[in-house]
């Protein structure tokens, strides 16, 4: 799964920003192709830093800088502009790759070192993410991927000794790196308060859309979460982007819920920036992209995910009222599943995202739920509701978030679902679930009479699973 996706420096690499994409057949075509250094692309035959104590580097000249503040700079530099990737044991001249040598023995030493250069001269530290690629000759190259920062500007603390430490803030410029203007930092800072706001404005766009769809569906109450990565991908809709999105969705996203459940969604339409999913074909009468079936989803090219299912007629056919908790929770798992990972596949596994989770009668959200929605739970002669729990009378809405670099696994995602869902009981007046605790592990005594299932679900996917809750 990309660490990060950068479609140009996809298209130079040839490959995809993550442990599995970055080998050493990708550094070596570098120099054997004489690869230009860009504005994001950085070469460096050594590490600022040794695996010891000692400098790997030079003291730089400018400024009169440490390694460790020319380690921050460099850095910081990619933060404050389109991200970037500095590539550690190429050795350029001119600024062109001419040869490839391993430079690290300890990439787990140099990586620490360099995070706490970071995080002494940065203010505040970007993040970054090291792929460490080994060699087969022995040791390792060690690629640093930065994307670029919500929290941008970032700045470099000034010379040891001076005791104002004035701030530096750089940016890539081309091949090179330049000292930002009074004016562009203020920019700057700007764009990071607004950012909030942009982002607050694309969730609203993101569930909006998805309910406005959910208001021409055949069924009734939906269940439904919306994923908004807090960097969404600098991508646009093309025909090679649909034949990916296609090929993601039927032969690479393949989920099973722990009740053998899964979207059965196989119709795909294509949308403005985005793809809709369906579960039949559209009649005479109806849109292309209409929600139909037992399931509905809006996957975004940028990252962007909306997905919905009918959580009533899930949970009984006959009762147009009653939620089932084992349902529930089901179906919050693999609404999840899906929308974290499609934003982590396509925005990449860095960064937040914003999490909005509701229930709504035919996409709307205001009116009344006649007759109201009650949670219940199994039991030998059938559902019953949960004694302490309130009626929800109108449809609800709340939020959380999520790391996209924790969602990049099953686990993370169970831990983003009980998030979801946590806050979804708390309109039941339910205080946590009990099918999931807080750091993914399955309960199997909340999933009641199906617990055999569930653990086996578990174990195959080596989930963490205990029987009953813990007590801590």
């Amino acid at each position: 799964m990309p660490i990060w996706r950068s479609p140009a420096l996809e298209e130079l690499l040839e490959t995809s920003l993550d442990e599995s994409g970055l080998t050493e057949a990708v550094i070596q075509r570098l120099v054997a192709l004489g690869v230009r250094e860009t504005e994001q692309l950085d070469f460096k035959a050594t590490p600022h830093l040794a695996e010891s104590g000692a400098a790997a580097s030079p003291p730089a000249k400018e400024k009169g800088w440490s390694p460790e503040q020319e380690f921050a700079k460099d850095v910081c530099s990619f933060a404050n502009h389109l991200g970037g990737l500095l590539v550690i044991g190429v050795k350029d001249e001119k600024d062109v790759a001419v040869d490839a040598v391993p430079a690290v023995t300890d990439p787990a030493a140099v990586t620490q070192r360099l995070r706490q250069a970071l995080v002494n001269h940065a203010s505040p530290a970007p993040q970054f993410h090291v792929v460490p690629v080994e060699a087969a000759a022995g040791g390792f190259y060690l690629v640093l991927i930065v994307p670029p920062s919500s929290l941008a500007p970032h700045a470099v603390r000034g010379a040891t000794g001076n005791e104002r430490r004035p701030l530096h803030y750089p940016v890539r410029d081309n091949t090179g790196t330049r000292w930002l203007l009074e004016h562009e930092v203020a920019e700057r800072y700007r764009a990071r308060f607004g950012g909030r706001a942009a982002m607050a404005a694309l969730r609203d766009q993101t569930v909006g859309s998805g309910l406005d769809a959910l208001q021409r569906a055949d069924t009734g109450t939906w269940l439904y979460l919306a994923v908004v990565p807090e960097a969404p991908a600098p991508q646009r809709l093309d025909k090679s982007a649909l034949e990916a999105m296609t090929t993601w969705w039927h032969r690479e996203y393949q989920f099973v819920s722990p009740l053998q459940r899964f979207l059965r969604a196989g119709i795909l339409t294509p949308a403005p920036e985005r793809i809709t999913l369906s579960e039949s074909p559209a009649r005479a009468d109806e849109e292309a992209a209409d929600p139909r079936g037992d399931a509905y989803a809006e996957l975004y090219v940028d990252g962007r995910a909306f997905v919905a299912t009918p959580i009533v007629t899930n949970t009984s056919r006959e009762d147009p009222a009653c939620i089932g908790e084992r349902t529930l929770a089901d179906d919050t798992i693999l609404l999840t599943d899906l929308a974290l990972s499609w934003a982590s596949h396509q925005a990449g596994a860095w960064g937040g995202a914003d999490v909005v989770v509701g229930i709504a009668e035919q996409g709307l959200t205001t009116g009344e739920f006649d007759p109201p929605l009650t949670l219940q739970a199994a039991s030998n002669d059938g559902l019953h509701r949960i004694r302490g729990t309130r009626a929800i009378r109108r449809p609800i809405q709340s939020e959380s978030t999520a790391d996209l670099a924790e969602a990049a696994d099953p686990p993370g995602r169970l831990r983003a679902a009980r998030d979801a869902l946590t806050v979804l009981l708390h309109h039941f007046g339910i205080a946590e679930p009990t099918q999931l605790e807080a750091d993914g592990t399955i309960v199997g005594w909340g999933w009641g009479d199906r617990r055999q299932q569930v653990e086996r679900w578990a174990r195959d996917r080596g989930v963490p699973f205990r029987l009953h809750p813990s007590r801590s």
